[in-house]
């Protein structure tokens, strides 16, 4: 899931190749034949989910830059363009200059300026763990576990060698644990989507274990590689069946106990809030709520932005439980730009999806709803609907035009889509809504499109 952050536009207003500006961070250039979607992010403070992004726009030459204040002195970025993505090093005071040209359906990237040798370096980082690169949005396609651990072992060492392209020493050490690090992670994950394929816990497979028993989950390297998640994951078998507030609140003690890094334990604090706010709307239905947050509350008592987030995130799912009116209707528009009232969805079971662009799981389970929508068409009791959050409305426009989905499509932005995520307590997407053929909520949260037991549940609902 893409954790959702408010964008800052930054407009392009002078040519790469301009001096009238003083040391902007970023200069870049776009060749292509229609001006793609980017965005920069970043870790203010190292924490994979606290990100900041920020959209980037080029003129009509393909010009961009960013110029913002950077929280420290320097930082690694990442720079999404469409589907690929691309590592620069940005410092106070110096310029990294990226050209980036199109390819089919891929970009290429020449990099220079400023940080030259470590940008490369860093984007050799971010291009061997993409994390798309290890996935694909049509299951057709998709590698087999082995092939992508075989692609993994190829791109760790082609990682490796274009650290020692980093002269300062400090610095090359630094993007050498980041290696080593997502190294780990990636053959983590790896792992658990092979326990998903087979249906069994990830304790089951010994090279989990010996991967997770070596993190050390106070490191501020853990924490930018999701190291310090896997740990603490692997504290409960992932085939856990017990209370859910229980497990959670037994997390937050291990936290206690064993986290000395503030950072860590922010990261771990915000991670655990994230998570049961999940769990508490898909499973749990409202019960435990009290007994989490009453512990949540000293537990997050230094982080009192987290307290308010989460507990009122949890709180509001109050309101989108089942058999509860919908709590906010938002106008949208249609591809042609007509508005469209969120109450017109009304008068059949709906099944809802809420995406970007910009998000990569979300665009990996287009595929399976489309397989969804085939499986029900002609019944016309059920009706699909995917509601694009994209503050970029040709982005949406050109990945309808490629996809050509057969079913209604609505852009949602702007403070209309503000509302709407706030009332629906709505952190992350992708989302799914299921409503009942009177408007009333049937989960706020519902089954995804690859979740096999979404038509049966969907076939259940059309009996009633």
């Amino acid at each position: 899931m893409k954790v959702l952050v408010k964008s800052l536009a930054v407009v392009a207003s002078c040519l790469i190749t301009s001096s009238s500006l003083e040391a902007q961070l970023l200069k870049g250039y776009v060749d292509a034949k229609e001006m793609p979607d980017m965005q920069l992010s970043y870790l203010a403070e190292g924490d994979l989910f606290d990100p900041t992004y920020i959209e980037l726009e080029a003129d009509q030459s393909g010009n961009f830059q960013f110029d913002m204040e950077i929280p420290v002195e320097a930082i690694d970025a990442t720079l999404a363009v469409e589907n690929d993505i691309f590592g620069v090093r940005l410092e106070r005071g110096k310029t990294v200059v990226i050209r980036l040209k199109e390819n089919g359906e891929v970009y290429q990237a020449e990099i220079s300026g400023d940080n030259e040798k470590a940008s490369r370096a860093y984007n050799a980082y971010v291009k061997a763990f993409d994390v798309m690169k290890y996935a694909s949005l049509d299951p057709s396609e998709g590698k087999s576990n082995e092939e992508y651990r075989e692609l993994l072992e190829k791109e760790y060492a082609g990682a490796k060698a274009a650290m020692k392209q980093v002269k300062d020493k400090t610095l090359r050490k630094e993007y050498e644990a980041l290696t080593d690090g997502m190294y780990k992670w990636s053959k983590i994950r790896l792992i658990m989507d092979k326990s998903a394929e087979e249906n069994k816990a990830f304790q089951d497979y010994p090279e989990y274990i010996a991967l997770t028993r070596d993190i050390d989950p106070n490191s501020d390297i853990s924490m930018r590689t999701n190291l310090c998640t896997a740990w603490l994951v692997a504290q409960e078998r992932s085939d856990y069946k017990g209370d859910l507030t229980d497990l959670a609140i037994r997390k937050m003690d291990i936290v206690d106990q064993k986290i000395s890094n503030p950072a860590v334990r922010k990261s771990l604090a915000r991670l655990i809030g994230y998570s049961y706010a999940g769990y508490d709307i898909t499973i749990e239905k409202g019960k435990g709520k009290e007994r989490f947050l009453e512990r949540y509350k000293t537990f997050t008592q230094e982080y009192p932005e987290i307290w308010e987030q989460y507990s009122a995130m949890i709180n509001e799912f109050r309101v989108t439980e089942e058999g509860q009116d919908v709590p906010y209707s938002p106008d949208m528009e249609d591809r042609e730009g007509k508005k469209v009232n969120f109450v017109e969805l009304y008068g059949k079971v709906t099944y809802i999806d809420i995406w970007a662009t910009w998000c990569g799981p979300c665009c990996k389970e287009i595929p399976h709803l489309e397989q969804v929508v085939e499986h029900f068409k002609g019944n016309n009791d059920i009706r699909f609907v995917s509601i694009s959050v994209d503050a970029n409305r040709n982005a949406w426009l050109n990945k309808l035009k490629r996809d050509n989905p057969q079913w209604e499509q609505y852009l949602l932005n702007g403070k209309e889509e503000e509302e709407f995520m706030k009332a629906w307590g709505i952190k992350g997407i992708p989302r799914f809504i299921l409503l009942d053929k009177n408007g009333k909520i049937l989960a706020a949260d519902a089954k995804r499109p690859s979740n096999p037991e979404l038509i049966p549940q969907l076939e259940e609902e059309l009996k009633k």
